[in-house]
């Protein structure tokens, strides 16, 4: 999202969807999480990943956001391990974005990047 106006860089085509990668590296070779773009009535192409599925819990992993050859945004995060009778889930415990924490939705653990971009 534009940090200045807060509109959606991908839907304004600022960043092209065929472009955008997540990204790890497992024993230094780069391995490509799945992505798809979603969206509600509110906000369209907002980027979901299964990245925190590849990487362990209980330890700070990074991954990274590639959306385009100039822009690379670094992930930081760990993931908790959180058992009951019925499920296993794994909640993140803490992320930041390139040094930077980040406010998550304590619901559905989504995120906002705010760039600074020149239009």
């Amino acid at each position: 999202m534009d940090s200045s106006n807060g509109s959606n860089l991908i839907s304004e085509e600022y960043f092209h969807r065929d472009s955008i990668k997540v990204f790890y590296f497992d024993n230094e070779q780069k391995q490509f999480a799945n992505i798809k773009f979603v969206g509600n009535f509110r906000v369209n192409d907002i980027i979901e990943t299964n990245i925190t599925l590849h990487l362990p819990t209980d330890k700070l992993n990074t991954a990274y956001l590639y959306l385009n050859q100039y822009d690379i945004d670094t992930i930081t995060f760990r993931t908790t391990k959180s058992s009951d009778d019925c499920w296993t889930s794994y909640p993140l415990d803490s992320i930041s974005i390139n040094g930077k924490p980040v406010d998550v939705d304590p619901v559905d653990f989504s995120f906002l990047i705010k760039k600074e971009v020149l239009k």
